[in-house]
């Protein structure tokens, strides 16, 4: 949603000449980056636009002085920063290296994992501060002026993908911590149930009552019982498991269903009494 501070100063923006637009933009890509609120970064590009547009026959280095990303970096040292910003950086990137051993897996046709990979969240965390430094900084400008940062982010970005293709290979066997190989399917039926894992968490996470709690436990023990038994995991006490989990989704699955009709009913039976009370006045 655009906020009338942003939608004015977008509008002066688009009036300005080249190098003073590609100034303000540059200060835009400083503020992301230091995860400045969206709120207060608008009020301040809209409040330095202002005094620009006042001031006639001005450059922005006449106005700011001669080096707006310093200037930029002052802003943003002095405004309220989002705090989750950088953790949302965090997330996404391992998300996308999640998703590249995935493929990796899929490829390699087996369901390994390595010592090796441990090191690939710490690599993302080195990763996420030159992005917002380099990248996002340089946004708008040409790859002529990308800094050394901007480099460095760039090989690291492309060595983590490199570190985990290598990882998966033969010659590391020796910190496999498992190594299953197996068909397309298997591979894509254990994926699956690492996802529903992952949702049961968020659900059980974000649930407040008991009946969505208990919902979630038993979905996220299915999903693991589902893995072991894919992977042909045997030990002490994995018959009666799977039984007590076959039995506990059933009736998981049959609680859900009559709860969800009694709130139905209850919906219907709600709109039955308005109607009979409507008539009746």
């Amino acid at each position: 949603m655009t906020i009338p501070l942003e939608r004015e100063y977008r509008h002066m923006l688009s009036t300005l000449d080249e190098p003073d637009r590609l100034h303000f933009q540059e200060l835009e890509g400083v503020l992301d980056a230091h995860y400045v609120d969206a709120a207060e970064k608008w009020d301040i590009l809209h409040e330095m636009m202002t005094h620009f547009y006042e001031t006639e026959h001005t450059s922005f280095t006449e106005m700011f002085g001669s080096d707006p990303k310093s200037y930029a970096l002052d802003l943003a040292s002095s405004t309220g920063r989002s705090p989750g910003g950088f953790w949302r950086d965090y997330k996404l990137m391992l998300g996308y290296y999640t998703f590249i051993y995935f493929l990796c897996v899929i490829i390699v046709g087996r369901l390994a994992f390595s010592w090796l990979l441990i090191a690939v969240p710490f690599l993302v965390l080195l990763m996420v501060p030159l992005m917002n430094r380099s990248i996002k900084q340089q946004a708008f400008r040409g790859p002529a002026k990308q800094t050394v940062t901007t480099i460095l982010f760039i090989v690291l970005f492309a060595g983590t993908k490199l570190y985990i293709i290598f990882s998966l290979h033969d010659r590391f066997d020796q910190f496999f911590l498992f190594n299953h190989e197996s068909s397309i399917f298997t591979i894509l039926r254990v994926m699956i149930m690492i996802a529903v894992i992952f949702v049961g968490i968020k659900i059980f996470q974000y649930s407040k009552g008991l009946f969505q709690k208990a919902f979630a436990s038993v979905l996220i023990l299915y999903a693991i019982n589902s893995i072991l038994q894919t992977l042909e995991v045997i030990w002490p006490g994995h018959t009666i498991f799977n039984e007590i989990i076959d039995i506990a989704t059933i009736v998981t699955v049959i609680a859900f269903a009559i709860h969800e009709l009694k709130n139905e009913n209850r919906f219907w039976n709600r709109k039955n009494i308005d109607s009979d009370a409507s008539r009746i006045q």
